[in-house]
């Protein structure tokens, strides 16, 4: 199955966190820019997720841009060739990896992100009231 659109593997992303208990926000504005998912888990940590359905190098620009306004950061995309590559880039910069099979339509992850070193807390607290009391 072919995915038409980056929201919907938004959903598809949204509908596997909120299924593994973090509560979820789509479209959530960090300055110039719009975060696609945040989400935040049972012990309180802040996630973004960069959903793209092509152009891997720029959702790792894009994760990694925010690194320092959450806990963790992850790019999301469907599997392809491309997923080695992307693994290897996202490791570098701390940045975790979701692929979503294009056949059954699961989201799994396969590369854990490491939390900054330094982060930003304005932007974590921001980002924290974003998804409270979702």
């Amino acid at each position: 199955m072919m995915l038409s659109s980056e929201s919907r593997l938004e959903d598809l992303v949204q509908a596997h966190l909120n299924a593994s208990g973090y509560s979820t926000r789509c479209q959530v504005p960090l300055h110039n820019r719009i975060v696609d998912l945040v989400a935040r888990d049972d012990a309180g940590n802040i996630v973004a997720v960069e959903v793209k359905l092509k152009q891997w190098k720029r959702a790792v620009r894009q994760a990694t841009a925010s690194r320092n306004s959450f806990d963790f950061v992850y790019v999301c995309m469907p599997a392809g060739p491309y997923v080695e590559a992307l693994k290897n880039a996202a490791s570098l910069e701390g940045v975790g990896v979701m692929l979503l099979d294009p056949e059954t339509l699961e989201v799994r992850t396969v590369l854990q992100p490491e939390k900054p070193k330094h982060q930003w807390k304005p932007n974590v607290a921001r980002m924290r009231a974003a998804v409270a009391g979702v």
